[in-house]
């Protein structure tokens, strides 16, 4: 029987991109996304310290709100069960995700 908790704690993204030798930039030196564009990718995690590699996903840019704020849909597969989909909606600003997955890395908070 499948449940929320077990697709929730079972979620990977569908697509997602390891970027090594780009680093996150400061607050103030960061780039704003271009939302001209509805494809956007955001940096998930970290893995290493040494040499740290991020991961980084493909989302859609759904609407850009009245506040500055962008919603952003990421589409997860759930292990295990390889037909459920399950699509998370985040909002961001601007300069916490990228156009490109290297700019996304570089906007990582």
């Amino acid at each position: 029987m499948i449940t929320y908790e077990s697709i929730f704690n079972n979620m990977v993204p569908e697509k997602k991109m390891i970027i090594k030798g780009t680093q996150p930039k400061p607050i103030g030196t960061r780039i704003p996304a271009d939302l001209s564009n509805t494809d956007c990718y955001l940096c998930l995690k970290q893995r290493g310290y040494k040499n740290p590699t991020y991961e980084v996903v493909p989302g859609r840019i759904l609407q850009v709100k009245e506040d500055g704020r962008v919603e952003i849909e990421i589409i997860y597969k759930v292990r295990n069960h390889k037909d459920y989909r399950v699509k998370e909606v985040q909002e961001l600003y601007p300069d916490e995700f990228g156009s490109t997955p290297e700019q996304a890395v570089e906007n990582k908070l």
